[in-house]
C-alpha cells in the first residue's frame, strides 16, 4: 500500500469530497470547523490522502503556534473521513503513523487526538504513538436514514413509538403544534432554554458561547433544522440539528415538563427525520451520551439506530 498526505487542499477541493462521505461526522464539517476555529483561537487545515494514486479520505484538522512554533498545538477531531471503497483497517491504521511521525511528541507540542475508530482499536493506535489520556471515548447512536418512513418507523423501539403517536393524536386534535423555522430569536430562545436546563441538572455539554457561534454558522449555511413544539401557544420543546453532507447530528434540546408527559421531543426528532430525508440525508447521529445517563441512553437507543463507541481521546 502506498500512502501519500496531502496536509494542505483547498477550503473547495474538501468540501466536494466531503459532500460524497457516506458517513461525514460534525466535527470533521467545515462549518463546525469555522465555529471551532474562532472559538478556541486556531488555525483550520484541510488534508487529503491517496493510496494507489485513488483518492481515499480527507481530515480536517487544527492548529496553534506561539514563539516561533516552539509552543504548538495540533488537533484532529473524528477524523479521517474515507471515501467509497476506502477506509479499510491498514489504511487508517497507516494514516496514524504517518500523523505521529509528521507531529511528533516533544516539550512544548500538545496533541489532541480523536479517531474516528472503534474502540476496539485501541491497541492498534497505541502502536502509532498515541498516548491515551482521561477523557472518555465518544459514545452515540447512528441512525440509518435510507429506509422508506414505514420501515423507519417500525424500527422504532415500541415505548418510543408510543410517545410518538401519543403526541400525534394531540397534534391532530389541535392540543399542539410544531414549528419549523430558523430565525435569531429562535435561536437566542432555544440556548437560554438549554442553558438554564444544564446549569439545573447539572450535565456536559459545549460551551454556551460555541454553542451559539454553531447554531449561527449552521443556520447562515442553511443547514440547520430548528423545531419548536407548543401547547396552548406556549413552547414546551425545541431541538436543533446540523445538517452536514450527507449526515446530521442532533446537537442540542430543551424540555418542559409538560413535553416529556406528551412526546413532544418524540414527535419534533421524528419529524426532523423525516425532513432530512427529504434533504437527502443518509445518517443521523444523535449527539452522544455516557453511561452516568442511562435514561438518555435509552431514549436515544429507541430511535433504532447502532450503537457506536470510539477509541477515545489521545495526544
Amino acid at each position: 500500500m502506498n500512502m501519500m498526505i496531502d496536509w494542505e487542499i483547498p477550503l473547495q477541493d474538501y468540501d466536494g469530497l466531503f459532500a460524497c462521505a457516506d458517513y461525514p461526522n460534525l466535527l470533521q464539517d467545515p462549518a463546525y470547523g469555522r465555529a471551532h476555529s474562532w472559538f478556541y483561537g486556531v488555525a483550520m487545515h484541510h488534508g487529503l490522502i491517496s493510496i494507489d494514486g485513488s483518492t481515499a479520505g480527507i481530515f480536517q484538522w487544527f492548529e496553534k503556534r506561539a514563539l516561533g512554533g516552539l509552543i504548538h498545538t495540533v488537533m484532529l477531531d473524528r477524523g479521517p473521513i474515507w471515501l467509497p471503497g476506502h477506509g479499510q483497517d491498514a489504511g487508517q491504521i497507516a494514516f496514524f503513523h504517518r500523523f505521529n511521525a509528521r507531529f511528533p511528541p516533544r516539550l512544548g507540542r500538545r496533541r489532541r487526538v480523536i479517531p474516528e475508530l472503534a474502540a476496539d482499536r485501541r491497541a492498534e493506535l497505541l502502536a502509532c504513538g498515541l498516548k491515551p489520556t482521561p477523557h472518555a471515548g465518544y459514545a452515540t447512536h447512528l441512525v440509518d436514514l435510507t429506509p422508506d418512513p414505514d420501515r423507519l418507523r417500525a424500527r422504532l423501539a415500541g415505548k418510543w413509538r408510543s410517545v410518538l403517536r401519543k403526541a400525534e393524536q394531540l397534534a391532530d386534535r389541535g392540543a399542539m403544534r410544531t414549528e419549523w423555522t430558523v430565525s435569531a430569536d429562535r435561536i437566542k430562545n432555544l440556548l437560554l432554554w438549554h442553558q438554564k436546563d444544564r446549569m439545573g441538572k447539572d450535565y456536559g455539554g459545549a460551551h454556551p458561547v460555541l454553542l451559539k457561534r454553531l447554531l449561527v454558522e449552521y443556520a447562515k449555511a442553511q443547514a440547520l433544522l430548528l423545531g419548536m413544539a407548543f401547547q396552548q401557544d406556549k413552547p414546551c420543546s425545541a431541538v436543533a440539528v446540523l445538517c452536514h453532507g450527507k449526515g446530521a447530528t442532533y446537537q442540542l434540546a430543551w424540555n418542559d415538563e409538560s413535553a416529556r408527559a406528551t412526546g413532544a421531543n418524540n414527535l419534533l426528532l421524528w419529524q426532523a427525520m423525516l425532513a432530512l430525508q427529504q434533504r437527502g440525508s443518509s445518517c443521523l447521529d444523535l449527539g452522544g451520551f455516557n453511561d452516568q445517563t442511562p435514561g438518555l441512553q435509552r431514549f436515544k437507543a429507541g430511535l433504532g439506530g447502532r450503537e457506536v463507541r470510539l477509541a477515545g481521546m489521545f495526544c
